[in-house]
């Protein structure tokens, strides 16, 4: 058998929700020489308007970890908000594999994953999505900047962060990226 591999580059942003009423983009950072990991979600609706929260935690976890409380943490956030209708995007395409796959793992990603199934099995609508770190840049922005701030939990509500990644989203600047695909 012959594998045909090709180059191909990809033109990337963010863009609104096609099915569902939000999209929430999650993210973690995890700051290694400073002993900090932070993590945020950013929520916008099909009009594009925005409502943001980061979380910064002094503990240093692994990056799995990070990205799985990211995720955790921001489903409470937007059931808290009363949002039943959500499309989450994020990055951590190992993560979200082991939330669908029913992969538990061992530790306390184990308990960050059951803890990510129980919220994904409430009562509302909802789909979990990977995503190329080219349409999560605020997202990303965001979990950076919360790592590194002083207080250990900061939640910000409906205030844009300006930053150049906000903006790209704003102005719709879309980020190549090459893939190869294999055939």
């Amino acid at each position: 058998m012959i594998v045909m591999r090709r180059n191909r580059v990809l033109r990337l942003r963010w863009s609104a929700p096609s099915v569902y009423r939000f999209t929430l983009n999650v993210d973690g950072s995890v700051k290694t020489g400073l002993n900090r990991a932070g993590f945020d979600g950013v929520m916008r609706n099909n009009t594009r308007k925005w409502g943001w929260r980061y979380y910064v935690q002094n503990d240093i976890w692994g990056p799995s970890l990070v990205e799985t409380r990211a995720i955790v943490e921001c489903l409470s956030w937007v059931w808290q908000k009363g949002i039943r209708d959500l499309e989450v995007q994020s990055d951590a395409k190992n993560i979200v594999q082991w939330i669908q796959k029913n992969s538990l793992g061992c530790g306390p990603i184990r308990q960050c994953i059951e803890k990510a199934k129980w919220w994904i099995n409430r009562d509302w609508r909802i789909s979990l999505l990977v995503v190329y770190s080219e349409q999560n840049k605020v997202a990303d922005y965001l979990a950076s900047f919360g790592a590194l701030q002083v207080d250990e939990r900061k939640f910000v509500d409906d205030r844009p962060i300006v930053s150049q990644a906000y903006l790209d989203d704003l102005a719709h600047i879309k980020r190549a990226r090459r893939v190869v695909e294999t055939t």
